[in-house]
């Protein structure tokens, strides 16, 4: 997930419900989906350190915003797909589980940040460090899947 691998080293909107999608169809939606939120999170400054309070907070801005309309686009498209249940159980619900964990934990980044309290922050960030990480497990699966822009978004930051 973007938020533990980015944070811890220091949209595409929509979704149409409707029919079922192909697999093919599936997988040229989700890549599209992911390559759009890489780039939008690529694209958002980098902190350099956990004393580059105003990059911590305009990154961290970015990918709360990325990564929820990701979510529900994702959501979305993986309710469509022919492989819906196993593509929640090794991803979506992942995902979205971590993403709740990770939220409260960067909003108080965010706040420690804005008073420039770098203990705080330092304390925040070793919270959002310490939770599980699944992008490793996540990103074999998707690649074995097709989903290599998926793979990519979830690995970001790991490398």
């Amino acid at each position: 997930m973007v938020l533990a691998g980015v944070l811890a080293g220091c949209s595409f909107s929509g979704g149409s419900s409707g029919s079922k999608l192909s697999k093919a169809d599936f997988v040229t939606q989700a890549n599209a989906a992911c390559a759009s939120t890489l780039a939008k999170v690529k694209a958002a400054p980098t902190p350099s350190s956990l004393t580059d309070y105003a990059n911590i907070i305009s990154f961290d801005q970015v990918a709360l915003k990325e990564e929820a309309a990701y979510l529900k686009t994702i959501t979305a498209l993986v309710d469509r797909s022919p492989d819906a249940a196993e593509l929640h159980k090794n991803w979506v619900d992942l995902d979205s589980a971590q993403f709740a964990a990770q939220k409260p934990l960067v909003e108080k980044m965010n706040a420690a940040a804005a008073a420039k309290n770098q203990s705080q922050l330092a304390a925040a960030a070793n919270q959002v460090a310490a939770l599980p990480d699944n992008s490793a497990k996540e990103t074999s699966y998707l690649n074995k899947y097709g989903l290599t822009d998926c793979a990519a978004l979830a690995n970001y930051g790991n490398d």
